[in-house]
């Protein structure tokens, strides 16, 4: 692969992830082995919304370079946001056995949205923390005073909207667990308030809550909707 095409490809991941998947399997196609396609692969199925298809190609990535613990944790990323928290942790666990957990940021972090996701937010809270603590570009999610934030966005939201806030969602559907919020019919929406916070560095100001809650409310509703069911994002 040469530099100009990762280049493009790290364009088209930003713009475009379908695009970018196209060009990285044209890449694959026409013969090129170089392992760091089969990381774009699955990044840009990722993006673009294929849960199924990049852990696929993760595991894909994994056969050719074992040793990358990022690879171990972006599958284990994904499987607890599909719902699957119990595969998720197994991930975790067989990545336990071949690196160094205590002082690895990315294994600690995933390890903090299955506690999160699994409801122990004081744990996943401890390890978001450590994970910070150990690579600055992993910083811990902010903390928001959880009735001002629900004041906050119903304003927000403008009038006839019903906001409910709650931590994180109950159940997986096909937006995974790490879905901001669900619109629901009479301008209800829930909002899954650890999932926005995650977007957030740690010294984001409630401003920055609210223009995220607002982007994920216009992405639900330029999502087409199935007759009589919620949309998600």
């Amino acid at each position: 692969m040469r530099r100009s095409e990762s280049e493009a490809i790290e364009h088209a991941l930003e713009v475009e992830p379908r695009q970018a998947v196209a060009m990285i399997e044209s890449l694959i196609g026409s013969g090129d082995r170089d392992p760091d396609l089969k990381a774009y692969l699955a990044e840009a199925l990722e993006a673009a919304g294929d849960r199924g298809a990049a852990i696929d190609a993760w595991t894909a990535y994994m056969e050719i370079d074992p040793e990358w613990p990022g690879a171990y944790a972006r599958r284990a990323e994904l499987l607890a946001d599909g719902g699957q928290l119990l595969a998720a942790q197994a991930e975790l666990h067989m990545a336990t056995s071949m690196f160094d957990f205590d002082n690895e940021a990315r294994l600690i972090r995933v390890q903090a949205l299955i506690d999160e996701l699994g409801g122990d937010h004081a744990t996943a809270d401890r390890g978001y923390e450590r994970a910070a603590e150990l690579d600055f570009t992993l910083p811990a999610p902010p903390r928001f005073d959880r009735r001002e934030v629900a004041s906050s966005l119903t304003r927000a939201a403008g009038r006839g909207a019903a906001i409910v806030v709650v931590e994180v969602p109950e159940l997986a559907d096909e937006e995974g667990l790490c879905r901001a919020l669900d619109m629901g019919a009479g301008g209800a929406i829930t909002v899954y308030l650890r999932n926005l916070e995650r977007e957030l560095e740690s010294e984001a100001t409630m401003d920055d809550l609210v223009d995220v809650f607002q982007i994920a409310c216009l992405r639900a509703r330029e999502e087409p909707a199935d007759s009589g069911s919620d949309r998600h994002t």
